[in-house]
């Protein structure tokens, strides 16, 4: 985040800057955080993160891997998703499609 720069802002231009893509009409999520989301760095470092997830569904642009960010760059189906994911960002999906299923 940048000094004076809202969360919303900081989301479209942190999607852009690692895919190339531009995010409009963000939806509020969720806010993540607590005893699941501490991290210990290899320097010793310790802090609590706090994930804000956004959803939308309209974006432009060419998708593009940023060669300092991102690794891979891929749209999956919701039936055929990665085996291998970070284990918040599998408590993430699965809230964000519990809230999909219960609003249907």
């Amino acid at each position: 985040m940048e000094l004076g720069e809202s969360i919303e802002n900081t989301a479209k231009r942190e999607v852009y800057e690692e895919t190339g893509l531009l995010v409009e009409e963000l939806s509020l999520f969720n806010v993540f955080s607590g005893e699941s989301y501490f991290r210990k760095l290899e320097n010793q470092d310790e802090f609590y993160m706090v994930t804000i997830v956004y959803s939308s569904n309209k974006f432009t642009g060419t998708e593009k891997v940023s060669d300092e960010e991102s690794l891979k760059l891929q749209f999956y189906k919701i039936d055929n998703l990665p085996k291998v994911m970070l284990g918040t960002h599998k408590n993430i999906l699965h809230n964000f499609l519990k809230k999909q299923l219960t609003q249907k």
